[in-house]
């Protein structure tokens, strides 16, 4: 299983921990069979993230978890509201235990989903919806400095044009940089 699949599934069972609601990946078929409310997670899309350096793709996923839950439960508004935040604050500075490929979700914001209350014939629907949203990176892929055979040892810099394996004299150590 790739890393991001791996992701969604910890973040799935994460959320599941919140008390009274089941959770399930967006590709259910038929969430009116689900238990009352539940929450359906997706990666809405995928983005480049800014190079770390180690040769691993930076993926950002774009997560929406979206609040179910019946318009026949009393005070239904209230409790999509509360779930939200309860899932901004799991999301929250949580890695989901991959701290080394992936980093903390940013741009974590709710709000009700206005598509999702109205039905095909524009009435409104027996549904009260709410999602979450945040971004988050993984970074795919084998990094290069974990292999062990490569860690610079002694870095040197040279300016345009001296650079590159014929001027590997002209090369000066990093640390007298801002001697000159």
């Amino acid at each position: 299983m790739a890393l991001d699949d791996d992701l969604t599934a910890k973040i799935i069972e994460t959320l599941g921990s919140i008390e009274g609601v089941e959770t399930c990946q967006e590709d259910v078929d038929d969430f009116t069979k689900l238990k009352s409310p539940v929450i359906l997670l997706d990666v809405g899309d995928v983005g480049l993230g800014d190079k770390s350096g180690t040769g691993q793709f930076p993926a950002e996923l774009r997560f929406t978890a979206e609040i179910i839950i019946s318009n026949t439960q009393p005070h239904a508004r209230r409790i999509a509201r509360h779930l939200a935040i309860e899932i901004m604050r799991v999301v929250d500075e949580n890695f989901f235990g991959f701290s080394e490929d992936v980093e903390l979700p940013e741009k974590i914001h709710a709000e009700p989903d206005p598509f999702k209350l109205m039905d095909r014939g524009g009435r409104h629907s027996p549904y009260e919806v709410w999602q979450v949203e945040w971004r988050q990176t993984v970074h795919l892929g084998e990094d290069v400095w974990q292999a062990g055979d490569v860690v610079p040892q002694d870095i040197k810099f040279s300016t345009v044009p001296e650079v590159g394996t014929d001027y590997e004299a002209s090369y000066q150590p990093a640390e007298n940089s801002s001697k000159e």
